[in-house]
């Protein structure tokens, strides 16, 4: 019984927190908690609810929709363009998602800017664009998304994978540079769960429809 109640203190005082130190950027929900724990958040990163970030670093423009976990040692970069991550990803351990790159055309590539002359560490560094990572994308431990690139819903990234090019939706990709492996689902299956945009409901009709999320569409796995 007491520990039950402590429980619920500490939970509360979690929750108290949690709302003052991130309130101006995240969404919070009392059913559906966001955790961050023992991660460096940067003041312009938005999230939404049910967010899971563990000992993780996110800087910068990062934007994260709702219901994804962010596992250990990974670090996420938004630079010139931003980086935005959809709902319901899982984004493995000592994952790298970057959007900028030091410059290398110049004698050094060294941020003699930042270092040496005291400026800002943008004039020595460069982007290739936005990284978006649509709705439901699963990102194996130890991967790198390159900037510029567009992984596509309901993708799947294999650990280890760099990514370097745009992942068409449903793919199951990996290695150096990540190439499709196989696709996910048959046509007809992937036209029936774009026609649902399951990602879209809202959490009433997510909560009556267990049924569709746990049915298994067998392709081989």
């Amino acid at each position: 019984m007491i520990k039950k109640i402590l429980r619920k203190i500490y939970h509360k005082f979690i929750d108290i927190y949690m709302y003052f130190k991130f309130h101006r950027n995240f969404y919070f929900d009392k059913k559906y908690r966001t955790t961050i724990k023992e991660s460096n958040i940067g003041k312009k990163v938005k999230g939404d609810i049910g967010l899971k970030i563990y000992n993780a670093e996110i800087i910068g423009n990062v934007s994260i929709k709702r219901f994804v976990t962010i596992n250990r040692y990974t670090r996420i970069l938004g630079g010139y363009f931003g980086i935005e991550i959809g709902g319901f990803c899982s984004i493995g351990h000592n994952v790298s998602i970057i959007e900028n790159y030091h410059l290398y055309n110049r004698v050094s590539s060294y941020y003699f800017n930042r270092n040496i002359y005291g400026e800002s560490e943008e004039k020595d560094t460069y982007s290739k664009g936005k990284i978006v990572i649509e709705d439901d994308v699963w990102i194996g431990n130890n991967s790198i998304i390159l900037s510029g690139v567009n992984i596509g819903r309901g993708s799947i990234i294999g650990a280890g994978s760099v990514v370097t090019k745009n992942i068409e939706p449903y793919s199951i990709v990996g290695g150096n540079p990540a190439k499709l492996i196989k696709k996910r689902f048959n046509d007809d299956e992937i036209k029936e769960i774009e026609e649902s945009k399951w990602w879209e409901w809202d959490l009433e009709k997510i909560n009556a429809n267990k049924d569709f999320f746990l049915k298994n569409l067998d392709n081989g796995v």
